[in-house]
């Protein structure tokens, strides 16, 4: 197996950005019989498990343990290449690639890969019985296409109603539209010698025909499918082989690791369309575990295990898969759900609890102290607090706010604008005032107290597990000394601090003391109970460079609205915190996915000789290290529903692209450049912490910790009421510390590290 591009186009998920209260169920009494009950909170479930419309949530439990992919990463491995993927539904696979070749842009791209042939798993059944092959993975590629594409008109309108079930259902499809279908405007410029995606029909995938999707086939934009098409090379009635042809440069193989695969023969009739709920008999697919039912009132589901699950005869002999039923008992998905999950394990109503940011326990000492319960460290997750900082100063959505330009004469979306055509309300934080605050802010205090010294400092715009990261990049700490000079060194803020007697010398009860009678600004920030312990922080941190704050504590629904609809209610907003996810490997659709700016296209405003000085744009600095200005006289690309701090920055944008082209020297190079923009310049938030992480069991059970998403598969589960434990014999050739696979998500979120606690295999 040949080396391939480190790179993953991701969704973000979601419900990763602020998290959702919901009414806690009564919990019942554990069954007799040796039945595994999971404990959960997780994010808040929209019930979308389907590629074409996934939304990570509580459901994740099911859908991982029900589905498989193709291959995937284990935790343990030391870089992305194609080399390290460990065989799930496939066995083999032998990409080809492109020439190394110069981009227009002026720079190499190297490991472009044309296609890849994959050798599938013979003897593999679907829970319904039906026979896993090449002609199954190539009805799952080309439906995820075919739906996302939105072929022969084959999604409805996104209703107009918030009540209409299907609203959120068609906004989370157009959200994983954006992963697998790609801007030709965006990527023409990268063109090479055999490689320009101007050379591509827009709106067109296999022979299919063109979308009538007119965001997709040129009449209102031109976009290209990542895969071109699936090619069968040997039709077997079990197994088989495929070679399947990308249109991207090289993210292709990578992406194929994140789509899992369902019964083409159970869900023949849904080829055109998604599959919404957890119902009885959804979620037909090859894994470990069956999904019998989830029942929403009592906020209970179960899993029975498949008896022919292609890896269970080498598993069962060391006494794994064994549990025949698995329960999921979900719990709120707020502080109260969190200690009423906990108390479940200490008092035997639950097995099996995670420990993480999406699912956290608030009382560690007290979990991993407990009789009968065992604590598993599994050490720092990918998964970190920001306190998002409104960058729009710097963009041109200010310098249209300032003119008071009537927007909608310009194609402005509706959602960012009064009905009297005017921006809404916008604030936002210039450079200098993001610095300050980033300096301000008590790191030590939150680490400590805040998050009791279950988090360490953030690694910044990588993980501190990432094979990128580099701890020589400067990150803000309190330092005040630094975080007072950046605003005494602006003219706007340096202004207000001399009109309040304030400099350098002033000790910090004369800082505090402007941020109580007369604040140089007041912050509006937005946040929910789960970022309880960052505001308070936050609240405490700010009047030491004299900056009051608004605080609001809000349901999420505001951010979710801002990711799929585009209605940016957050312009308003000064700040707000997000969970936000950096993968160990292949970060770069997750990077894209928080820093990437829309792209821009060229318009005049208006027909009007008062605007000529548009192009004279306020906020640029060309002896600033770095080009972040954007034209104004441009249209606002309304599809582009992520970089949620308005950080919209060309330089940002082409450090990303070229990420995407690159060798492993040459990605080490851009993400130090990226990391330095982000970490010493442009300071579009406050890194705070990555969570430490583990899971909790009763003594009764021994679990292996295998999946990417923190939810583990429970065929690496089994009963042992005190006995010896055993490690399950391995697939020849290949040692794991985590499987399943790593998804992404959106606009979506998402999620998720652990560290080995044994050497694992998936047989």
């Amino acid at each position: 197996m040949k080396k391939m591009s480190k790179t993953l186009v991701a969704i973000l998920a979601l419900s990763s950005l602020m998290l959702t209260a919901i009414p806690i169920a009564p919990v019942k009494a554990q069954g007799t019989g040796h039945i595994f009950t999971v404990g959960s909170c997780g994010p808040t479930t929209y019930y979308y498990w389907d590629m074409v419309n996934y939304l990570a949530g509580r459901g994740d439990y099911y859908r991982y343990n029900a589905l498989e992919s193709i291959y995937i990463w284990p935790y343990d491995t030391p870089d992305g290449s194609l080399d390290n993927l460990i065989p799930v539904l496939a066995t083999d696979w032998d990409p080809h690639y492109r020439a190394n070749e110069t981009t227009d842009a002026g720079f190499m791209a190297y490991e472009g890969i044309d296609y890849i042939d994959i050798v599938l798993r013979e003897n593999v059944k679907f829970h319904d019985g039906s026979d896993w092959n090449a002609s199954v993975f190539k009805w799952n590629i080309d439906r995820l296409f075919y739906i996302l594409g939105d072929f022969d008109d084959c999604l409805p309108d996104i209703p107009t109603s918030y009540l209409d079930p299907n609203y959120v259902n068609r906004l989370v499809v157009d959200a994983q539209k954006n992963v697998y279908w790609l801007d030709i405007d965006e990527w023409v410029k990268y063109a090479t010698a055999s490689w320009n995606v101007s050379d591509y029909t827009p709106g067109e995938y296999a022979d299919f025909g063109i979308s009538q999707d007119s965001d997709l086939n040129g009449t209102n934009g031109n976009y290209f499918p990542r895969i071109r098409n699936v090619t069968i090379t040997d039709d077997a009635a079990s197994g088989g082989e495929v070679r399947v042809y990308f249109n991207d440069w090289g993210a292709g193989p990578n992406s194929l690791a994140s789509i899992l695969m369902i019964s083409q023969a159970a869900y023949k009739d849904k080829f055109d369309e998604p599959i919404n709920g957890y119902h009885a008999g959804d979620l037909i697919g090859t894994g470990p575990y069956v999904f019998v039912d989830h029942d929403m009132f009592q906020n209970e589901g179960t899993m029975t295990r498949f008896a022919d699950w292609w890896n269970s005869t080498a598993q069962q002999a060391d006494g794994w898969h064994q549990i025949e039923t698995v329960a999921v008992r979900t719990y709120g998905h707020d502080e109260t759900g969190y200690a009423a999950r906990a108390e479940a394990l200490l008092e035997g109503e639950i097995d099996y609890l995670v420990d993480r940011e999406w699912e956290p326990i608030p009382s560690y000492s007290t979990i991993a102290t407990a009789p009968g319960v065992s604590y598993v460290d599994m050490g720092v997750e990918p998964y970190g607090e920001q306190l998002v900082l409104n960058c729009v100063n710097e963009t041109y959505l200010r310098y249209w706010y300032e003119l008071g330009m009537n927007c909608s004469g310009m194609e402005m979306p509706s959602s960012i604008v009064n009905t009297n055509g005017l921006l809404k309300e916008c604030n936002g934080l210039n450079r200098a005032l993001r610095k300050a605050i980033s300096y301000a802010y008590d790191y030590d205090y939150y680490v400590t107290y805040g998050k009791l010294d279950r988090v360490v400092r953030s690694g910044g715009l990588l993980g501190v597990s990432n094979e990128f990261y580099d701890e020589t990049i400067p990150l803000a700490y309190q330092n005040l000394t630094i975080a007072r000079q950046a605003l005494l060194d602006d003219p706007y803020w340096g202004a207000l601090c001399a009109d309040r007697l304030l400099d350098i010398n002033n000790d910090t009860s004369d800082w505090e003391a402007v941020a109580a009678d007369n604040p140089l600004y007041t912050l509006q920030y937005t946040y929910d109970a789960a970022h309880t312990a960052s505001y308070t922080t936050f609240a405490n941190s700010l009047p030491l460079i004299g900056i009051a704050i608004s605080a609001v504590n809000s349901a999420p629904s505001n951010v979710f609205t801002l990711v799929s609809q585009g209605v940016f209610e957050f312009l308003k907003n000064d700040a707000f915190p997000i969970a936000s996810y950096h993968s160990k490997i292949n970060d770069i659709g997750y990077i894209e996915a928080y820093l990437k700016s829309p792209e821009i296209i060229e318009r005049h405003p208006l027909n009007d000789s008062s605007y000529a000085f548009i192009a004279d744009y306020p906020y640029d600095d060309p002896d600033g290290p770095y080009n972040y200005s954007l034209i104004p006289s441009t249209t606002f690309n309304s599809v582009a529903r992520s970089n949620y701090g308005f950080s919209y920055n060309k330089t940002s944008n082409d450090l990303i692209a070229q990420i995407y082209f690159q060798n492993e020297t040459g990605r080490e190079t851009l993400y130090h450049e990226l990391a330095e923009w982000v970490q010493d310049y442009q300071y579009p938030a406050l890194y705070l912490g990555n969570g430490k992480t583990g899971f909790a069991i009763s003594d009764d059970y021994e679990s292996e910790w295998l999946s990417w998403l923190f939810i583990f598969s429970f065929s690496q589960v089994k009963y042992i009421g005190g006995g010896s434990v055993t490690t399950p014999a391995i697939i020849p050739g290949f040692e794991l510390g985590v499987l399943l696979p790593v998804m992404l998500l959106s606009l979506a979120g998402i999620a998720f590290i652990l560290l080995k606690r044994k050497r694992m295999a998936f047989n």
